[in-house]
Order: structure tokens, then sequence, then C-alpha cells
């Protein structure tokens, strides 16, 4: 049984074979981390872009980002009100994850804190990481 869902979810990521493969928009956003060595694959719902240093870019098809998981030392994508809603929120954490929905960010910390801030600089949310 386990080979079975094993082999179900194998077969649904495919490797898209270069960015050109990937919507404008997400090519975009990836450009400044184009430096790293990247594996790019296709999934039911968009495109996920995994980098050498542990970051993972997740876009939806047609080409918003989705999330960013190992965020530490690349928050460049996020709007530059929300790094300060949450530096200002959490100044001694580092954020480690990134998730985005419209224009609300969820953003995890090495604290294990989570804020939930909108695209406008309004912290919506502080709450602990629940695993």
């Amino acid at each position: 049984m386990q080979k079975f869902f094993l082999s179900i979810a194998l077969c649904s990521i495919v490797y898209a074979q270069s960015l050109a493969d990937l919507p404008q928009a997400a090519r975009e956003i990836l450009r400044p981390y184009l430096h790293e060595e990247y594996v790019v694959m296709s999934r039911h719902d968009g495109y996920c872009v995994r980098f050498a240093n542990g970051l993972e870019m997740e876009f939806w098809r047609e080409g918003t980002l989705k999330s960013v998981r190992n965020a530490a030392a690349m928050a460049s994508f996020v709007p530059r009100v929300v790094l300060a809603v949450v530096h200002k929120a959490a100044p001694k954490s580092q954020i480690r994850d990134v998730y985005v929905l419209w224009n609300v960010y969820r953003i995890v910390l090495d604290s294990e804190k989570v804020l939930i801030v909108d695209d406008m600089g309004r912290l919506l949310d502080v709450s602990e990481n629940q695993p």
C-alpha cells in the first residue's frame, strides 16, 4: 500500500525543462536568485522551484507567489512595508517561511512566532506556530 501512494506522489510531479516553462510573473520574481543552482518542477496547481541552498519557492499556475520556505536570507520578494512591520514586531527574529494568499502574508519566524500582515502594512494577527 505504501509503494502505491509513493508511486502516485512521484507521478504527480513533472520536472520542467527550463525557466521558460514558468509564467513570466514567476520568472520576474526568480530573476535575483538565478545565480543559485535550482530545479524547476511542475505540479497540478502550479510550480515549485528548489534551490541548492534550501530555499523553496512555490507559485500558482498563473505565476503569482504562493509560498517560500527556508527564506532566512532571501526576503527581498516581500514588500518593504510588510518587512517593516515584521522587524518592528519581532526585531531579533529571522524570517523562516512566507506564505502568500492574495494580499496577505503569513510569516513564520525562527522564534516560531507567526505574523499575519497585509500588503498595506497592517499587522492582522500574531500567534505561535502550530506544528
